[in-house]
């Protein structure tokens, strides 16, 4: 078969036809405005693997996960058990995100990012992506959204084939004791290993930079050494 669909109609309509497993995920959104959709779908019946879809999606007003989102667009493709996502952007008010390309492989179990950049809410965006990764960041707070930058790959589960560099400048930021006004850094995970580089911040009156390495490959804790050197501090 072979179908051209534009479509504004509440996405609850589709429940009958999906999945118990494709009907959770419509329950992660609210919608107060029906997204819009105008896409190509083929496949042959009976063989979901078959399934191919292109087109666009717009939405707007609605939340994800309890975050408020105030606009989405995107392009969108799926086939081979390859979903991508084209030029995304997300608006939240004023703050914003936006990458070249997200890609989901849902064969290699393995979501790819390429050129993703970010002036909102780490918490909240980590929150929307579910509550392991929000928690893991929560001890890390700036009291404004930083400006982030990220590429590379990340495991849907584990630590297996994570590739992924980040790089985040803002403040102030606050972690454990410390309270400074500015930081940034670069952040590379690779499968079980995370390494802090050319981490610089205003601190205490003079300057402070810094490095680390965190292995947790150990069954418990992590393995880990840094170095940081602080001058004219009071």
């Amino acid at each position: 078969f072979r179908a051209r669909i534009r479509s504004t109609l509440p996405p609850e309509l589709a429940r009958p036809f999906l999945s118990t497993n494709e009907q959770s995920g419509l329950e992660i959104f609210t919608f107060t405005v029906p997204p819009v959709i105008d896409a190509e779908v083929w496949g042959r019946f009976g063989s979901g693997d078959r399934l191919g879809l292109r087109g666009t999606v717009a939405m707007t007003n609605f939340t994800f996960r309890g975050t408020p989102v105030t606009a989405f667009t995107s392009g969108l493709a799926y086939s081979n058990r390859v979903l991508e996502g084209f030029e995304p952007r997300v608006w939240r008010d004023a703050r914003h995100l936006r990458a070249a390309g997200i890609m989901a492989d849902f064969t290699t179990q393995r979501v790819h990012f390429t050129n993703v950049f970010s002036t909102d809410d780490p918490m909240v965006v980590t929150r929307a992506i579910g509550p392991k990764t929000a928690r893991a960041i929560e001890p890390y707070q700036f009291a404004e959204p930083p400006t982030v930058r990220l590429e590379g790959t990340v495991p849907m589960r584990g630590n297996e084939g994570a590739d992924l560099r980040v790089e985040v400048e803002g403040g102030p930021f606050a972690w454990w004791k410390l309270h400074l006004p500015q930081i940034r850094g670069t952040l590379r995970w690779q499968n079980n290993w995370v390494t802090l580089t050319n981490v610089t911040a205003a601190f205490y009156g003079g300057r402070a930079q810094g490095w680390g390495v965190f292995d947790a490959t150990p069954g418990q804790g992590t393995d880990c050494r840094f170095a940081a050197t602080a001058t004219n501090a009071d």
